[in-house]
């Protein structure tokens, strides 16, 4: 039996986790939303992602958060819907999605890949806690480094230096 909301056994939906104050800060995949939202707050006991942490400081606060459908969509298409969202919701800088959507490359197979990956989700953590400074010398720094070896770096969300 499909979850609450599901249109059907072959959607699935792509859905925002917000604060008290609205803010959409993730944008994920499930089956069952309600249920994910479940698997955030345990896995956020120990985990170590932006998200992670996030949800640590809402729930030591005693704020809630909020999980909502943004879409339901075709299983055959979910990932092309998150990398959308995840692009969409970004513009406004608070997203903590460290991934750029639709299981890349966390699942990939490529090993250099999977290296970028977990580099970029390693510079954002150390990032969401260091001061304007040193984001922006760190900015500078991946800039600089980029353009000498001619690299072509996926994309970061917005980070503010001020």
């Amino acid at each position: 039996m499909a979850p609450r909301g599901r249109p059907s056994e072959h959607h699935t939906a792509i859905y925002a986790l917000s604060g008290q104050d609205g803010v959409i800060r993730y944008v994920g995949k499930a089956n069952n939303p309600e249920g994910r939202l479940r698997q955030h707050l345990l896995a956020s006991r120990s985990g170590r992602t932006p998200l992670h942490a996030w949800l640590r400081q809402e729930v030591a606060a005693n704020r809630s958060v909020t999980i909502s459908t943004l879409e339901w969509v075709p299983l055959a298409r979910w990932q092309d819907a998150e990398r959308r969202l995840i692009t969409e919701h970004r513009k406004g800088g608070r997203l903590l999605n460290v991934a750029d959507g639709g299981d890349q490359p966390k699942r990939s197979s490529d090993p250099l890949e999977r290296r970028v990956w977990l580099l970029k989700k390693q510079i954002l953590a150390a990032i969401k806690v260091a001061s304007p400074e040193t984001k922006a010398a760190i900015a500078r720094r991946i800039i600089d480094a980029a353009e000498k070896w001619g690299c072509n770096i996926p994309p970061f969300p917005t980070v503010r230096c001020s």
